[in-house]
């Protein structure tokens, strides 16, 4: 039989091997490499497939303008898988982590929450208010909120699914007014975006919010 202490080394060599996946998985350049790479394996080997999906494609590619608001309105579902365990398994990395609540807010209103700097990956975003890792939804409950991220990113086959069920929004001005208009629907929003993600460097916090 295992020991406590060889126990407690597995868990915490598992949770860094899922802290590397959550991080690979969340960097746009892999996640366009394994989603291209899993559309284009199963286009090819699996030959029933193929029809179906080359329209899933020329649909999400064309035809889906707005991927967000389409979504809504059949999978209302999203809570649910925010609150996966798998992904409390990455925040275990970063045990000393919490959201603290400075302010009350009333659900009646309409928020939008800022979250800065962008960082390379933007994990305190990920796992503190795009996620249930910190409880959000207990620390401010009624409080409904959507995460803003890149329209390029519901291009890629099957991610965009993934991003989806978790809440995730295109950030185009026309839905960021669309969404904010709804009665109690609050955004995410990280201002700098991909531009202030180039300027990350170690011990060092620049802002990018000049012409946002």
């Amino acid at each position: 039989m295992p020991t406590n202490d060889e126990i407690i080394r597995s868990e915490s060599f598992f949770q860094k091997c899922w802290h590397c996946f959550f991080i690979v998985f969340l960097f746009p350049i892999y996640t366009m490499l394994l989603s291209y790479i899993l559309f284009f394996y199963l286009l090819y080997n699996h030959p029933r497939t193929r029809i179906p999906l080359i329209l899933y494609y020329t649909y999400i590619q064309f035809f889906d303008v707005q991927p967000s608001k389409s979504w809504r309105h059949w999978w209302p579902y999203y809570e649910r898988c925010r609150n996966w365990a798998c992904w409390k398994l990455a925040l275990d990395y970063f045990p000393n982590s919490k959201l603290v609540k400075t302010a009350p807010l009333p659900p009646t209103k309409n928020y939008l929450i800022c979250y800065h700097p962008h960082g390379i990956i933007s994990m305190g975003l990920q796992l503190g208010l795009a996620l249930n890792c910190l409880d959000f939804t207990s620390v401010f409950p009624s409080i409904t909120r959507s995460v803003c991220t890149l329209v390029a990113s519901f291009k890629f086959p099957f991610f965009r699914e993934l991003i989806l069920m978790n809440g995730y929004v295109d950030c185009n001005r026309h839905t960021l007014k669309s969404t904010l208009s709804l009665p109690g629907e609050s955004l995410v929003l990280v201002p700098g975006g991909a531009n202030e993600a180039l300027h990350s460097q170690p011990g060092k916090f620049k802002l990018h919010i000049l012409k946002r």
